[in-house]
């Protein structure tokens, strides 16, 4: 999902939140070094240009470096190179690029530093999806668990936002709620969208 997010421009980098009419800085705050576009963030940003060059050889610098966002994904997602961990490419970038956007969001949203070792974060989730996620000889007990709505920190809102469509593809809308750490409600919104999938009725 988050790949077809990315594929679709729409992971709510603040380059993508200022075309959408949101009036916010757009350079990237992790480096201070260009404007927070996926691609920058995801790969040309330095921080991230550290942690794709962690993976000698397999990384060549064009076209890795030298391609356009989709060109770039749809090369590293459908590569058949192995690592010298024994897994594939592709499985390696795949959460390669989701545990990027997860130190990006900590940095942002709780201002943490991740001093968590990126290769060794993603090697160890790409190695349990490899070997346990993707086996269809494992068997997992189901476990429930609640289901909750919880408010936001101190003096920060919540935004909760759903999209249906009547059909898949079909007529659609979307629309959302904002509460305050009180659990009040501050405003909310709602939009026909017009002809399209469920799922981008939900993005």
């Amino acid at each position: 999902m988050f790949l077809w997010q990315c594929f679709h421009r729409s992971i709510p980098t603040r380059e993508v939140l200022n075309k959408r009419g949101l009036n916010i800085p757009p350079c990237y705050p992790l480096c201070n070094d260009g404007v927070e576009s996926i691609i920058h963030t995801l790969r040309d940003c330095r921080h991230a240009r550290d942690f794709w060059n962690s993976f000698p050889p397999l990384i060549q610098s064009n076209p890795f470096y030298g391609a356009n966002l989709l060109m770039w994904l749809r090369i590293n997602y459908t590569s058949h190179l192995h690592s010298s961990v024994g897994i594939t490419w592709s499985t390696l970038f795949t959460f390669g690029v989701w545990c990027l956007w997860i130190r990006r969001n900590c940095f942002i949203f709780r201002n943490q530093h991740n001093k968590k070792n990126l290769m060794a974060e993603t090697i160890a989730k790409a190695s349990e999806f490899a070997f346990l996620g993707v086996n269809e000889g494992h068997h997992c007990s189901l476990t429930t668990i609640q289901v909750r709505w919880l408010p936001p920190p101190k003096h920060w809102f919540k935004l909760n936002s759903d999209g249906s469509s009547l059909g898949n593809p079909g007529k659609a809308s979307g629309g959302g709620l904002i509460h305050n750490h009180h659990r009040e409600w501050v405003c909310g919104y709602s939009r026909a969208i017009g002809h399209t999938t469920s799922v981008a009725a939900k993005l």
